[in-house]
């Protein structure tokens, strides 16, 4: 399971106000990544970026992330009341996503 696969489910697992985490792959250019995380509100996504596992996420794929950017939205309709949608394009160096995977799950 590659590291991005291991925050997916942790960040699923361990937030009660993370309710959806998607990885998706560019289909013509393997190397970008775009993350959609939809969580309760921006108190949410900040104790997420305080968490233990985005730290451990963080240091573990910082070496081969080439740019990241990230982009808050508030959702304007859903069947559920508001939430906050996160995007994160990113391009990494290339490597594959499993071998970027060098630990077990946290939590």
């Amino acid at each position: 399971m590659s590291a991005l696969m291991i925050q997916t489910d942790n960040s699923l697992l361990l937030e009660s106000d993370c309710h959806q985490f998607d990885v998706c792959q560019d289909t013509d250019d393997p190397n970008h990544i775009f993350l959609y995380e939809v969580y309760t509100d921006e108190l949410s996504f900040q104790v997420h970026l305080a968490s233990d596992h985005f730290a451990e996420f963080s240091a573990r794929t910082n070496d081969w992330v080439i740019s990241k950017v990230v982009d808050a939205r508030k959702r304007l309709y859903t069947e559920r009341r508001s939430l906050l949608c996160i995007l994160t394009p990113f391009s990494h160096r290339g490597q594959s996503m499993s071998s970027c995977d060098r630990a077990t799950v946290i939590g």
